[in-house]
């Protein structure tokens, strides 16, 4: 069963892209803003509320390397790890640990200052 997308994800999703500057941040194959080929990642899915709008565990993928990271997870993992570094790692899989009631009036506040930094 997919789950839902809500406005809040379509919001986070074009900041984390946008944060990339429309590049995939395996490849680095350069996206059109609005084409479709650069996806928001997840490396802990969206299900968990801990980490769904966590920087450190979103990225910028191109369609290929999201679909190479969900055919490959343990290189996933390893690339995850490699790019945060192992105690930023280890602090987004404690972080994911812990239960987050959901609040996407406060989230979409958050994410419109997000917004404002780039």
């Amino acid at each position: 069963m997919r789950l839902a997308i809500r406005k809040t994800d379509t919001a986070y999703s074009r900041y984390r892209r946008a944060k990339a500057k429309w590049r995939c941040e395996r490849c680095g194959a350069q996206h059109q803003e609005n084409s479709g080929g650069l996806h928001c990642s997840h490396f802990i899915g969206r299900r968990n509320e801990a980490t769904r709008f966590d920087d450190d565990n979103t990225f910028a993928l191109c369609h290929g390397c999201h679909a190479y990271f969900t055919a490959n997870p343990y290189e996933h993992t390893a690339w995850v790890e490699k790019k945060l570094g192992a105690v930023k790692y280890k602090a987004l899989i404690v972080r994911s640990q812990f239960p987050v009631k959901r609040d996407d009036a406060l989230t979409t506040i958050v994410i419109k200052e997000l917004i404002k930094t780039l």
